[in-house]
């Protein structure tokens, strides 16, 4: 374990001004714990992930302030990204000709802006171009071209 992590542990507890005793008191890890960590004893970028988020809460910080780990910080971002469901842009295209009155439902993903319609989107869980979760456009039918706004 490299020095930098160690000190992005011990810098984030001595910045909230808590003590080793202190820390442990919070997170349920025994000082000794938090002392091999600190101390590079112990690996802290691979303890558990229960260890991590109990120091991070205690800590009010995010995961990627204490754990130095290039791969596991850009795992984190990835699946911050999967989380942020965002709200999806909705609105219904309407079309009338002689033969009526056609209703399309339209999605457009906030992160990406690509567009679904109606008919596409009932079967989309996630976003083909980013990845993001669809929330809460399934089942469409004509009732979610009533509920839309026109």
């Amino acid at each position: 374990m490299t020095g930098h992590v160690i000190r992005r542990l011990q810098k984030m507890r001595k910045l909230r001004g808590m003590t080793q005793q202190e820390l442990s008191a919070k997170t349920g890890i025994s000082i000794r714990t938090i002392q091999a960590y600190e101390n590079g004893d112990r690996n802290f970028s691979g303890a558990g992930i229960d260890v991590l988020l109990k120091c991070a809460i205690a800590l009010h910080c995010r995961l990627e302030d204490i754990i130095d780990n290039t791969l596991y910080r850009q795992l984190l971002s990835e699946y911050a990204e999967i989380c942020n469901t965002g709200k999806w842009e909705r609105w219904v295209e309407v079309k009338e000709d002689e033969s009526g009155i056609e209703y399309t439902p339209h999605f457009r993903c906030p992160k990406c802006h690509r567009v679904y319609d109606g008919h596409s989107a009932q079967f989309v869980k996630y976003c083909h171009t980013c990845g993001l979760k669809l929330d809460g456009v399934t089942n469409i039918d004509a009732e979610a071209c009533e509920d839309a706004q026109i």
